[in-house]
């Protein structure tokens, strides 16, 4: 008997969400549930696929001329530190120590043109979100908050993702599409 109470308390827990939300659905339009194809709504967006090329454009520069610099630092450190046959944990404190004075100086230049490359780095990070953060993320903000107005305005509870919930889709009614009214309204904007 405890434990038939135990699973039916359980069913209860997972069944009195479902009630409540067929309950509330009931009470609003006929279609709560919609969805949106979001590839669709931002290739329509006007500047967002030159502004995510843009962003994209530098960070791959970025990112090439910071492995190229720390290639050629790797190697010229390799190269003074090869005669030397140091162990691989070796601390830099531990490396130092072994070199030779005119070694130990060419290594701490090393060191210290790391430590340039590092910060240029994270410059490069930083320049890159905040262009996003100029160019891409306000026309995604712009998208989300139409999305939310035109769902409020709708009486509708759940917009969906299409392109996030296709994997396990097996079907879905096209009726309940919504995402030529949002491009409708993100073009009434401009």
């Amino acid at each position: 008997f405890k434990m038939n109470l135990k699973k039916h308390f359980i069913i209860l827990l997972v069944i009195l969400p479902l009630i409540t939300f067929a309950q509330k659905t009931k009470n609003t339009s006929s279609s709560t549930v919609t969805y949106i194809e979001l590839n669709k709504i931002l290739k329509s967006l006007k500047n967002f696929e030159q502004n995510t090329k843009e962003v994209d454009s530098l960070k791959q520069l970025y990112t090439k001329e910071i492995q190229e610099s720390t290639k050629k630092l790797n190697d010229k450190i390799n190269v003074l530190l090869k005669p030397y046959q140091l162990n691989e944990n070796e601390t830099i404190e531990s490396i130092k120590s072994k070199l030779k004075e005119t070694d130990v100086s060419k290594f701490e230049l090393y060191l210290q043109e790391n430590e340039l490359v590092e910060k240029a780095s994270k410059n490069y990070d930083l320049m890159i979100k905040t262009i996003y953060e100029q160019k891409v993320q306000p026309l995604l903000d712009n998208v989300n908050r139409t999305i939310e107005e035109y769902a409020k305005a709708n009486n509708i509870i759940i917009v969906y993702t299409l392109e996030n919930i296709f994997p396990a889709l097996a079907y879905i009614d096209k009726g309940i599409d919504i995402t030529d009214e949002i491009n409708k309204k993100l073009a009434n904007q401009n």
